[in-house]
């Protein structure tokens, strides 16, 4: 991976200096949306395009995107020079996130942090993340290790982007074929960090067509229009 630039966020210590990558969760087909989620219009751009580029923006040293089968209508109606790595899924329905998740984790170093986030999900501000990494940071200060992860919480409802330890990543592997996410979520609650805050949209989530145009921006609104982030959605 490539290190941090001096722009970027950095994480403060030990384990926590080493840049962490990132897994966007995209291969579900949305029949509960009725179209794919990756390509949902996001302000000037499509979703996908805006998370990837908040990741990059606080500092993702590389960003993995797991899609199913249809990688070529996906990659299509994206920027050509869209700074991802695609790795596919080939049966999504079968296996389900966990198994997605492995797969984009598998294509990162084994002991960096990784943030991970799926697609139905609206992006949250850079500021938000920022306060995750320091989150992350000040709990390995203080306790002497790292926290199995670190992530936002809206009104005690932990959200997402996740930010995993490698500790953390190495249970998902060692878990059994089905295994929910939230379940391992649960399993490292005694040792994580979390941040509250008042954006609703780091607790979202966007299955139906009525839920992602509640969190949607405005068209041909900027991808990071920060006024969906009040206590409500629209």
């Amino acid at each position: 991976m490539n290190p941090h630039s001096e722009e970027s966020t950095a994480l403060s210590t030990s384990d926590s200096k080493k840049s962490p990558g990132a897994v966007i969760l995209a291969a579900g087909r949305g029949r509960r949306m009725g179209r794919g989620k990756a390509l949902l219009p996001w302000g000037d751009r499509s979703l996908l395009e805006a998370w990837v580029a908040r990741l990059h923006s606080v500092g993702a040293s590389e960003v993995i995107v797991v899609t199913g089968p249809d990688v070529t209508a996906v990659r299509s109606q994206v920027a050509a020079n869209l700074k991802v790595r695609w790795v596919i899924n080939k049966e999504p329905e079968l296996t389900g996130p966990r198994e997605s998740l492995l797969l984009g984790l598998d294509a990162l170093p084994s002991d960096h942090p990784a943030w991970f986030t799926p697609i139905d999900t609206p992006v949250v501000g850079s500021e938000i993340m920022e306060q995750v990494i320091a989150a992350y940071g000040a709990y390995e200060q203080e306790h002497s290790r790292a926290p199995l992860a670190a992530l936002p919480a809206y009104c005690e409802r932990v959200g997402h982007p996740v930010l995993a330890s490698p500790a953390f990543i190495q249970h998902l592997f060692e878990g059994e074929r089905g295994d929910r996410i939230d379940a391992v979520l649960a399993w490292a609650n005694h040792r994580i960090a979390t941040i509250s805050t008042d954006d609703v949209r780091v607790a979202g989530n966007m299955n139906r067509p009525e839920e992602y145009q509640a969190f949607a921006p405005p068209p041909g609104a900027p991808w990071d229009w920060t006024e969906a982030s009040e206590d409500e959605p629209r």
